[in-house]
This record gives C-alpha cells, structure tokens and sequence, in this order.
C-alpha cells in the first residue's frame, strides 16, 4: 500500500479518507476535520508532511491553488495515468473528472495551432535502471554512460530517477511506473529471459535499452555497441598472429553482450578455416575461483592466448597470472574484448577493444525523448568500436 512507511494509526485513517473520496480534490481543513471525528487528532504539520510525501510518491496529486487559497490534493487511483491526460474540476464541490477522450488531442493541437500554447502532461522525468549485479571496474562503464545520458536529459530540461533493479527483482522499477513518475525507461542491462523488458511492453512505457536484446523480444529499441563484429575482428587478428591455441574467458551466460561476444568468437574461426578447441572455452566464469581455475586449465593446455571477455574478467585473470608468476606476453599472450583504465595502465597495457561508453549513454537518451515525442527512431543502432594492440600480444 502507497505509504505503508509510515505505519500509524493517524496516517492509515488520513490514506483511508482520501481513497474515500478520490473522486474529488480535498484540503487539509477536510481531513482534520475528518480525524477529529474519528477521535483521532493529529497536528496540521504532521498532516502536511505526510500530504508532501505521499503527493513525491505519486500517491495524490497535489494542486497549486490560486493565491489566497489553500492547496487540495486527490489520490490517484492505480491506472488512471494523470500524467497523460488532462482534468476537470467543479468549483463547488470539487470533483475532478479524468478527460481521457480522444476529441481532447484535437483541442490540444488547436491550442497550441490557434493560441501558441502547448498542453504538456509529461513528468520531465525518465528513469535509468541499473543492475544490481556488477564488479567495481563495470562502475567505469555505468558512470560514463550516466555522464552521457545527463548531459542529453539536461539539456532537454529532464530529470533522472535511478532505479537498482536484480535480475528477479524489479520492483523499484515496478514502483516508480506504477506511480506515474516518469516519461520513459533506458535499461543498462539486457538478459536473455529479461522481466525488465517483459513488465515495460506489458505496460506500454516508452524504454529503450543500452545492449542488444535476444531474439525472443520484437519491437524493443536497442542501442549497442557491434559487439559481434568487435569481437569477430579480434578474434582474427591474433589467430593472423599464429596464435592458434586460444583460451576464452567469459561472463555471465544471461546476458544478452555475453552471447554476442561468443557469435563473433565463433564467426572468427570458421572465417580463418580453424578448428575451435571446446575444452579451452570457459563461461560463466564470473569470480576469482573460477578464473583462477580456469586460467590454470589454460596453462596446462598450453595456450597461447587468453581472451577475455570483458574487463572485469581480464583483470581476475592478470591478478592470477602475477600470483602463479607467469609473465605477459613472454609466457602467454592476454587480451580483453573491452578496454578500461585499469587495463589501460597495466603493465604491460592490454590488447583490447574500446569503446565509447558515455556515446551509447548520450544516443539512448537522446533516441528515448524522441521516442516519447512520438519520433519515428531505429529499432536498433549500433556504435563504432576500435582495436587497440598493445604490448600484451605481441
């Protein structure tokens, strides 16, 4: 229940009479009053703090009134969407009808055709939903695409709601769009069976998502890096290198990034003609112990290059290689199919690919608010990447 926080008699019976009467707008004299009568007295301070709180929750609307009147708020039942339409209010009793009539689009291009004036509904804000799964180098990533997507959003007079959602926890997100609180959703994180993405079509919320989505999801406006054919492209410079026996050191199979790495690991050998060796593949690798376990599995099958599969992955497998004293590139070849800083200043600097993180944040933002105006945008734009050869290879 909206405001269930605050777990008191006086502010149940105060959510109880607004629920009463949502049909209608209420002032703060009105609820007192109504108190009082269920012997339940509450200081007025006490009432406008929890009306503040509960109008921040999107649980009641709260209308500025003319000057020398008190404001009123009304509760907002579930799925009325007040953001997206305009009311009515009888100045006797105080009763709002929702017009959710289509006619009222005609009025609003009239108005602003006829009178110069816009009728906007929106919230100004979108809301960016990062996982709550992450390593600390991800951080790097998450707080570039943030610096991309801020300077979109504030240039358009947007605010940003950050929501950490798990892969089988979404309910923040749930909230806030339940709450009516913003226009649009950008997604950090795309899975492969992803709830994020089945809860946003299901209620129809403008959302685009930074990574690619798998095939079972039509229709979702994706903004991504060319993964594949990074990857695809790596992958065959350092087989051109001779270095045939390569290891690879994957993530977390669930998402959507991971696959699409693979595809292009996969395309590379049957491209060059040569034969992939499966136990030299390790996935889901996704902690210190297990890279660990594998890197040693790689060393005993004598390969001659590690490839990992982004950078949180590199840097557990070059903490691994100092510990066992094995030198790069003299004992083995390393590379990562995603650059950082920390890979950056190593030593020696790392083979990788880069990419520009705060970009993808800049074009999701910039495709989201198009998509909210109602601009026809590209169900899927991929970003340029870069190859970069470093001492690590060589």
């Amino acid at each position: 229940m909206p405001g269930s926080g605050y777990a008191t008699i006086s502010r149940k019976k105060i959510l109880e009479f607004l629920k009463k009467n949502s049909d209608r707008t209420v002032a703060v004299a009105d609820i007192d009053h109504y108190l009082k009568a269920q012997d339940c007295e509450v200081n007025i301070t006490t009432i406008y703090r929890y009306l503040d709180k509960l109008a921040k929750d999107g649980t009641v609307i709260k209308y500025v009134a003319e000057k020398g009147n008190q404001a009123v708020y009304q509760y907002v039942e579930l799925g009325h969407h007040c953001e997206e339409h305009l009311h009515l209010q009888c100045v006797k009793c105080g009763k709002i009808i929702h017009l959710e009539c289509e006619f009222m689009d005609e009025i609003s291009e009239h108005i602003l055709k006829d009178h110069g004036f816009k009728l906007q509904c929106k919230t100004y804000n979108i809301c960016v939903v990062m996982p709550g799964e992450y390593d600390v180098v991800d951080l790097t990533f998450f707080q570039e695409c943030l610096f991309g997507i801020q300077e979109i959003a504030g240039s358009m007079e947007y605010d940003i709601l950050l929501s950490i959602c798990r892969k089988n926890d979404i309910s923040s997100l749930e909230r806030i769009i339940a709450n009516h609180k913003v226009d649009g959703v950008i997604l950090m994180r795309t899975f492969v069976e992803d709830e994020q993405i089945d809860f946003l079509q299901t209620k129809n919320v403008p959302f685009v998502t930074i990574g690619s989505t798998s095939a079972n999801y039509k229709g979702v406006i994706q903004i991504d890096h060319n993964h594949k054919s990074a990857c695809k492209e790596l992958t065959s410079i350092i087989l051109m290198k001779q270095m045939d026996k390569i290891a690879l050191i994957g993530g977390n199979e669930e998402h959507v990034v991971t696959q699409s790495r693979l595809r292009g690991f996969r395309e590379a050998y049957a491209m060059m003609g040569k034969t992939l060796d499966v136990d030299l593949m390790f996935l889901s690798q996704d902690n210190q112990v297990l890279v660990e376990k594998a890197v040693k599995e790689a060393l005993n099958r004598q390969a001659d290059c590690i490839l990992c599969m982004d950078d949180a992955v590199c840097s557990r497998v070059l903490k691994t290689l100092r510990q066992q004293h094995v030198k790069v590139p003299e004992d083995v070849r390393v590379a990562s199919f995603y650059n950082s800083m920390v890979l950056e200043n190593n030593v020696p600097s790392i083979t990788s690919l880069s990419f520009d993180a705060k970009e993808l944040g800049m074009v999701a933002c910039r495709t989201l608010l198009d998509l909210t105006e109602g601009l026809e945008v590209k169900e899927r734009t991929l970003l340029p990447y870069e190859v970069v050869l470093k001492e690590s290879t060589k």
